[in-house]
């Protein structure tokens, strides 16, 4: 029997555009031309940026619904002395609060990207960055600070918080196979490696918490020397507040507890 001849897509007509995507005509890329029988033609070019600030921070909260969900499936298992089901909830929860962790502190670096096509950051600046290898969250809170209203005290709290998330990412993505001492889970009634209890529900649902938090408000306070800027965030605001109301309902957390105090 002949096997079906491919289906091949047909030719896509113009440009797909997603909600929160940037648009532009480049320099040139707009032209009207006139040919020597008299005749006209034109051409345009255009460029697309997608903001994924929004899609990371979904991703993080779906990785943190499977650790809570995991986390309730071991502490039920222990309580009915199943160990067998409590190591294979406390590996799904490990596996899952790993990838909400490594969410959130993408989504700042998602963050941290967009504001570059609006903040100027001087060439001296980058060149000391590189030259000292200045840490990742200092770099993302130095710019956060160009383009957001920060009291000087809310910004040291920033900084603490950046410093905190892309250290537990950093142990995530950059793991160490070395042995280490027996510690006690905080939450399960066991004594195991140190990466099951770094690496769990809580720790993931704070660092979720800290970007969902920073991120919505820093929304609500852009200098008003960057009114481009403010512009997009009115733009993916349904995107933020989506984001928002799914952590608050999957947690039962208030997301803007810590609400940053512009200067």
């Amino acid at each position: 029997m002949p096997m079906p001849e491919p289906i091949s897509p047909a030719v896509p007509k113009g440009v797909f555009i997603m909600k929160g995507m940037r648009i532009r005509i480049p320099a040139g890329g707009f032209r009207i031309e006139i040919h020597p029988n008299g005749s006209q033609s034109t051409s345009l070019t255009i460029e697309l940026a997608v903001d994924f600030t929004p899609h990371w921070l979904s991703c993080a909260l779906e990785h943190l619904g499977a650790a809570q969900a995991a986390r309730a499936a071991a502490e039920d298992s222990a309580v009915r002395g199943d160990e067998q089901a409590m190591g294979e909830a406390l590996e799904r929860e490990v596996r899952a609060s790993m990838q909400a962790i490594v969410g959130a502190a993408t989504a700042f670096d998602a963050f941290y990207a967009l504001l570059l096509e609006y903040v100027s950051i001087p060439s001296d600046l980058v060149r000391r960055w590189k030259k000292n290898r200045t840490a990742r969250h200092r770099q993302v809170a130095e710019v956060m600070r160009r383009a957001i209203r920060f009291s000087g005290e809310t910004l040291v709290g920033v900084q603490r918080v950046l410093s905190e998330v892309y250290r537990i990412r950093d142990m995530a993505v950059h793991p160490s196979a070395a042995f280490g001492s027996v510690v006690r889970h905080p939450g399960l009634p066991i004594n195991s490696d140190w990466r099951l209890a770094a690496f769990r529900v809580e720790n993931a649902r704070a660092a979720v918490h800290s970007a969902v938090s920073i991120i919505a408000q820093c929304h609500e306070l852009v200098r008003d020397s960057h009114p481009a800027l403010r512009k997009h965030f009115s733009e993916v605001k349904s995107d933020i507040e989506t984001v928002v109301q799914e952590f608050e309902r999957q947690t039962g957390l208030q997301a803007w507890d810590a609400r940053p105090a512009p200067a």
